[in-house]
């Protein structure tokens, strides 16, 4: 995957920046942060507390997409309880997402 560093990144700094009585919006916005910092985004990430969602928007194809979204997804820890998911948006997809997955 080409975008391995960007995979690594993520995984390894799962929700550190989270405190730990943190919410589930709390960890959505330690997740873009932690997204942002890769400088592999096209644009800023986002989230949604009416959809549960946290939405990037990075230059891949919907396979790669597919692969890092279920690889940040599992590498969470519970910290969202299922109930929240991550869709990934290529800069060419308008608002139709290329991938996304339930956040762990």
């Amino acid at each position: 995957m080409k975008h391995a560093a960007f995979s690594a990144v993520v995984m390894a700094a799962g929700l550190l920046a989270a405190p730990a009585y943190a919410g589930p919006v709390d960890n959505a916005f330690a997740l873009c942060r932690v997204l942002d910092s890769t400088g592999m985004l096209s644009e800023k990430c986002s989230v949604s507390g009416l959809d549960a969602a946290v939405d990037i928007r990075v230059n891949m194809v919907p396979a790669e997409a597919r692969d890092l979204c279920l690889k940040v997804g599992n590498s969470l820890g519970g910290e969202f309880g299922g109930r929240w998911q991550m869709r990934i948006y290529s800069p060419y997809s308008g608002e139709h997402p290329i991938a996304s997955c339930p956040l762990a």
